[in-house]
């Protein structure tokens, strides 16, 4: 679902990509906790591709389950989620 709303904003479907990634980013359907840190930076590539900001409850949940994983990421892991929440807060300046 992540990499189609990214796809989709690519094709220049930007309105059709917004709707997917919020129907997707409903912090009450997540479950970030049981995620790994490979489905936690795909979802941070996609919020970039797809020019949105996770809402502020999701944001924190995606903080606490990508801190829990930090001692086992490897370095390419760990520069993926770095490079991930770098995007973020670049996109997030921009857009205020």
């Amino acid at each position: 679902m992540l990499q189609a709303a990214a796809l989709l904003r690519r094709a220049g479907a930007a309105q059709a990509a917004a709707r997917l990634l919020d129907a997707v980013l409903d912090p009450d359907c997540l479950h970030l906790s049981a995620w790994g840190p490979r489905e936690l930076s795909t979802l941070l590539r996609a919020c970039v591709a797809c020019g949105r900001r996770p809402p502020a409850p999701l944001m924190t949940q995606l903080l606490a389950a990508t801190q829990r994983h930090l001692p086992a990421c490897g370095p390419r892991r760990l520069a993926a989620v770095g490079w991930g929440f770098a995007k973020l807060q670049q996109h997030w300046y921009r857009q205020r």
